[in-house]
């Protein structure tokens, strides 16, 4: 958000390594993200399942993994950054 001084001129707040907030706070969703976001749902869905038919085995590993492994993977997934080498292949 950005923000007013004293002499009337606004100021974005900027994170780490100059970048706006506002970016950094973006869920930018990628095809990794929704892919991840569709395993952790079909997860808890299949253990929900699993749980009303009696299995008591299965059924909470796939609710744990789905609230706790897959849907955060999600959220927090961003995509690689595109390191450009320099001519000799070696990143300076």
């Amino acid at each position: 958000m950005a923000k007013v001084d004293s002499k009337g001129t606004t100021r974005r707040a900027r994170g780490p390594k100059g970048q706006d907030l506002d970016d950094l706070q973006s869920l930018d969703f990628g095809r990794k993200n929704w892919t991840l976001l569709g395993a952790g749902l079909a997860a808890i869905v299949l253990g929900f399942v699993l749980l009303k038919t009696g299995d008591i085995t299965l059924a909470p590993i796939l609710l744990v993994a789905g609230y706790l492994v897959l849907i955060p993977w999600a959220l927090v997934a961003r995509p690689k950054a595109d390191a450009a080498p320099g001519e000799d292949g070696i990143i300076r």
